[in-house]
C-alpha cells in the first residue's frame, strides 16, 4: 500500500464526506478505493462481522497497517 491505512481512512472519508449518512453506499463504494495488497485483504475479508462503517474501518485499519 502506498501510505498508511489512517491516510486512506481520511482520504476516503474527504471523498466521501456528502454521504457521511449513507454508511451502505459509504461500505459498498469503499472497494473501489482500494489497488493492490489492501483489494486482495478486501476481498478476502470476513464480510460477516462487517455490519457498520465503523466495523469496516476498524477491520481495514489492523487488517492493512503492515502491507
Amino acid at each position: 500500500m502506498g501510505h498508511c491505512p489512517f491516510t486512506h481512512l481520511q482520504a476516503y472519508g474527504g471523498e466521501m464526506c456528502e454521504h457521511i449518512k449513507n454508511e451502505k453506499l459509504r461500505i459498498q463504494q469503499f472497494q473501489k478505493s482500494l489497488t493492490g495488497p489492501a483489494l486482495k485483504w478486501f476481498v478476502q475479508l470476513n464480510r460477516s462481522k462487517i455490519r457498520s462503517w465503523n466495523d469496516l474501518a476498524n477491520a481495514f485499519f489492523l487488517g492493512t497497517v503492515s502491507l
